[in-house]
């Protein structure tokens, strides 16, 4: 996640500055702060539940002993799965800092 993050109110959204989050809107009549921040949470959770498993599937050289660049090209796949995953995580918990600052 950047170090520092800027925002800008554009209509009913606020993205961030590079335009590639869309933030929600705390309002009366629309989901409550604490429910989007658990929402979000279940989000991450999950996702993180799925790295880790994703981790634990990770191929391995023993599994690709007859065709090793295989292997190679498969564990590169994998850890561009997770890295997609992760990104999808800071994604979420930016959203959840969005809320808890806002």
């Amino acid at each position: 996640m950047p170090a520092e993050v800027k925002f800008i109110q554009r209509r009913s959204h606020t993205r961030e500055i590079d335009g590639s989050v869309i933030m929600p809107q705390v309002s009366i009549n629309g989901t409550s702060k604490g429910e989007l921040i658990d929402q979000q949470q279940k989000v991450v959770d999950a996702l993180s539940e799925a790295a880790a498993l994703m981790r634990a599937a990770m191929p391995h050289g023993r599994d690709f002993q007859y065709d090793p660049p295989a292997g190679i090209e498969a564990r590169e796949d994998a850890m561009n799965e997770i890295a997609t995953v992760q990104t999808l995580i800071d994604r979420h918990n930016l959203i959840i800092g969005f809320l808890v600052d806002g």
